[in-house]
């Protein structure tokens, strides 16, 4: 992941702190883009060379790894930022997705342990997500992957301390960095500071917090940026029953005599209108060409339109709504 959002990040501080050698890896073939990194870190006062690799293919990796040894003699540490996201409700997602997913995260990582173990590294440092200690609507897999990687640490960790392995293992659960990392719309980012009380981290903020992890030498850290007495709320309300039908009791229908059955056929129909209305507007369709049986995940929704479309519920009906309620 060294010309991926963090990683990027990072790199650039290092060489501009530290003039550091960067030895930067990815699945992407070098581009111009890339070059103009590679010359940006260069006028910071680092020096960075590129690798085009797939860390979940052993061979390509281990080619990758005894160049760079031939080169430089020495590898002081490695960060491991790679990372994919396909995000998409448990039930409908493919085993090749899900593959996809944990091929960085879980292969690419033991491939990275496997390979760099006679290496007398000072730190192993992870690049993990809190989604793998909280979970997220969506993205099951990830936060699988993301919950490897923690454990891998504290492992690796045990692993050293019997002389199997050396230098620390570090695992930095990150929030959203506002400028790498996962990005997400300023929408997006408007509804998780509202809803959970989460706000993106500053460039300079996450890389405090990962020289703070070198110095503290914990192999788990966890980071959190906002309101945590609303984030708490939100993390502990998750593992609670959700009952879709008796949260639309409770709140929509409470000041509501609902007695008769054609009664509540005819506010069911009223509420479907409504919802499907939203729909269909931020669809840019006609109200007829939504179903209302036809599971939202085909009409092609992606993450920035579910969240105008939550927004907008929301304020429809005067209460918050789960992500992983709305399509179910």
């Amino acid at each position: 992941g060294g010309t991926g959002g963090i990683g990027k990040l990072i790199a650039l501080f290092l060489a501009e702190k530290y003039q550091a050698k960067l030895i930067l890896v990815g699945r992407k073939l070098i581009t111009s883009e890339i070059n103009v990194f590679l010359e940006l870190i260069e006028s910071l006062g680092g020096e960075a060379t590129y690798y085009s690799c797939d860390i979940s293919r052993t061979q390509d990796l281990k080619e990758v790894i005894n160049e760079v040894e031939k080169r430089y003699q020495k590898i002081n540490g490695i960060i491991h930022s790679a990372g994919l996201v396909k995000d998409s409700m448990l039930t409908k997602k493919e085993p090749e997705d899900m593959s996809k997913v944990f091929e960085p995260k879980v292969q690419g990582l033991l491939n990275l342990d496997q390979l760099t173990k006679h290496l007398h590294i000072d730190w192993l440092v992870l690049c993990s997500s809190v989604s793998g200690v909280f979970g997220n609507i969506g993205q099951a897999d990830y936060a699988v992957a993301n919950c490897f990687m923690d454990n891998f640490a504290l492992s690796r960790n045990i692993a050293q301390s019997e002389g199997k392995r050396n230098g620390t293992t570090i695992s930095i659960n990150w929030p959203y960095w506002k400028e790498g990392g996962m990005r997400i719309s300023s929408q997006q980012s408007d509804r998780l500071e509202r809803i959970i009380g989460m706000k993106p981290l500053e460039t300079s903020e996450g890389i405090g917090v990962f020289l703070d992890a070198l110095k503290m030498n914990i192999p788990h850290t966890i980071v959190f940026k906002g309101d945590k007495l609303i984030y708490l709320e939100n993390v502990i309300s998750r593992f609670q029953s959700f009952n879709l039908e008796k949260q639309f009791d409770n709140e929509l229908y409470k000041h509501a005599s609902v007695v008769e059955p054609d009664s509540n056929k005819r506010l069911l129909k009223d509420l479907k209108i409504r919802l499907n209305s939203i729909l269909a507007a931020a669809l840019k369709v006609e109200l007829d060409d939504i179903d209302y049986d036809t599971v939202l995940e085909e009409y092609g929704l992606d993450s920035i339109l579910m969240t105008q479309i939550l927004d907008e519920m929301e304020f429809e009906l005067g209460f918050t709504i789960e992500p992983g309620a709305l399509l179910e």
